[in-house]
């Protein structure tokens, strides 16, 4: 039982962050700004901004995060169980029409 606890609380202690602004992806006229490195099974406090027009490819990680890529190399992560997903889903089909977001989980 005691296992299970310590389990849970790190579980917990790894989403805590993801229902504050940190792991917020936010987006405008000129791109996307939200995180950037994964953390573990997690998202880390690392954040960068893509413009539309470097957003290249995008795709999914064994975790269930996911992701946009820009022409050299850097990626936006976020969960599709986040509470913005589906209007950052179609501000991606919006703007950058070419690229093909992965499926709902």
């Amino acid at each position: 039982m005691l296992v299970g606890a310590a389990m849970g609380a790190a579980i917990a202690g790894f989403m805590a962050p993801s229902v504050t602004l940190v792991h917020a992806v936010s987006w405008n006229l000129h791109g996307v700004c939200g995180p950037s490195k994964l953390f573990g099974l997690t998202l880390g406090r690392a954040r960068t901004e893509i413009q539309w027009a470097d957003i290249i490819s995008s795709g999914s990680t064994a975790t269930g995060y996911w992701f946009i890529m820009s022409r050299d190399g850097r990626r936006i992560y976020w969960s599709y169980l986040y509470k913005g997903h589906q209007s950052l889903a179609n501000a991606l089909k919006k703007n950058c029409p070419s690229v093909e977001l992965p499926t709902d989980n």
